[in-house]
């Protein structure tokens, strides 16, 4: 399933991007537990979605977005908003080239 899509990573964050073919913006989120405990798990979901909801309206409309979050030791949210908007504008760029390679 993610094997077609694009992605772009960081320390926080490995981030997948396809076209969803609607009207709006959607994600996921993925969690292991190798990042930590539950509530450290769900802490970092939590920073994930309010980052997303805070820069949803910079990101473009129709696509889809997986994160999977990499064991970090204390990322804020700021940290999950700068990575999330950065990665997702690598990844859709990666998939323009992609794009424009096999025409």
């Amino acid at each position: 399933m993610l094997a077609a899509r694009r992605r772009a990573e960081d320390e926080r964050l490995v981030v997948y991007v396809d076209e969803n073919g609607l009207p709006c913006t959607r994600l996921g989120i993925r969690v292991a537990k190798r990042v930590g405990n539950s509530p450290q798990r769900n802490r970092i979901k939590r920073l994930i979605r309010e980052a997303f909801r805070l820069g949803q309206h910079e990101l473009p409309a129709g696509i889809d977005i997986v994160c999977m979050a990499k064991p970090v030791e204390r990322a804020q949210l700021v940290d999950y908003d700068a990575s999330l908007r950065s990665l997702v504008n690598v990844a859709i760029r990666k998939k323009r080239q992609a794009e424009r390679r096999s025409e």
